[in-house]
């Protein structure tokens, strides 16, 4: 009988144990792995982790702001792409000739300029441009710059462009 009650003691003095360093153990992996994680996507060196910190239901909430009929929901739609840096450039040019206010169609060619496709951006930007408003001009410019410098000074070669009149690129 003693040696039953030693074995209970020794069962339940493991549990309390086990009940306290399994957390603690538990907390400091997670936290280790957690910061770790962090780290690696503000970095941008592992995309994958956007899906972990960026639930699904934010980018269903992005579709709809998107797809609302006010205008400043819109704007606020098109400010969250950024977010993931996957801006879709086809994406982008449906939505430049479906929108109607220049202020959302500049914001449009902001988003532009943080694409990859750089082919596809210079060749709509030179389309749109000679019909764009003063503003807008002035947002294409700068989102040629941002894309690369070259494509900058082929795009005012070829449209003929005084840089001069454009303050601020």
């Amino acid at each position: 009988m003693n040696r039953k009650l030693k074995q209970q003691s020794l069962g339940k003095k493991t549990a309390l144990l086990l009940a306290i360093l399994l957390p603690i153990i538990g907390y400091c992996i997670g936290s280790h792995l957690g910061k770790h994680m962090i780290v690696h996507f503000l970095s941008g060196e592992n995309s994958l982790l956007f899906l972990l910190y960026q639930p699904a239901f934010e980018n269903i909430s992005k579709i709809r702001l998107l797809g609302s009929n006010n205008e400043y929901k819109r704007l606020v739609g098109y400010h969250s792409l950024i977010e993931n840096r996957r801006i879709d450039v086809d994406f982008l040019i449906d939505r430049y000739t479906s929108e109607e206010s220049i202020y959302l169609r500049r914001s449009i060619i902001w988003l532009m300029g943080y694409s990859k496709d750089e082919k596809s951006i210079y060749n709509f930007l030179s389309d749109i441009y000679e019909e764009a408003p003063w503003r807008n001009k002035l947002e294409v410019l700068r989102t040629m710059k941002r894309l690369d410098i070259n494509l900058f000074n082929k795009f005012i070669k070829y449209h003929n462009i005084d840089i001069g009149q454009f303050n601020g690129i």
